[in-house]
């Protein structure tokens, strides 16, 4: 290849470039209409919108959590807060229904007809009285038996209650 065919193709290849691009290369009428032309006002709302919230000393971000929440920042650096939280609410909702739904039809799915057998016996089983039934039974009966039924049973937390549980980690 020439050097006069390697300036052809470098200048007919630049051609194109810019003739795919000839609405965008409209300044002056962009700077008529009080547009900004260079790169300078994009990057400082990058610095101030999104580097300020996300890269904050200690800040450390999933992949899947920084497009979420630029989006609510940049609802609130735009002053659109009041138009855009409905949207925003219904579709939390909305998602969260879908999430309930999914797992009540994953529980269903799973348990299948075992636990339809499971329902009966538990059906078939006696009702207990709890001891706040017990005592509200007694409270129309005297005062005085209420005072008894609850002084004397056990107010502490039972075997699998979460207080009796293991912290996260062991004390050494």
């Amino acid at each position: 290849m020439t050097n006069t065919e390697e300036i052809l193709k470098v200048v007919s290849g630049s051609l194109a470039y810019l003739e795919k691009r000839r609405e965008q290369l409209r300044y002056a009428e962009f700077i008529r209409a009080g547009y900004p032309i260079g790169s300078g006002v994009v990057e400082s709302a990058n610095k101030l919108v999104v580097e300020a919230r996300l890269k904050g000393s200690g800040m450390h971000w999933a992949d899947e959590q920084v497009n979420p929440m630029l989006a609510l920042r940049n609802v609130v650096c735009s002053d659109r807060w009041d138009e855009a939280w409905d949207q925003i609410s219904e579709q939390l909702r909305q998602q969260a229904r879908e999430r309930k739904s999914a797992l009540r039809a994953e529980r269903q799915k799973r348990a299948g007809p075992a636990e339809e057998g499971a329902q009966e016996e538990v059906a078939a089983e006696p009702v207990r009285e709890t001891p706040v039934a017990v005592a509200a039974a007694k409270a129309q009966a005297s005062p005085q038996a209420v005072r008894e039924t609850t002084t004397t049973e056990s107010r502490r937390p039972g075997k699998h209650h979460p207080w009796r549980r293991m912290p996260i980690s062991r004390p050494r």
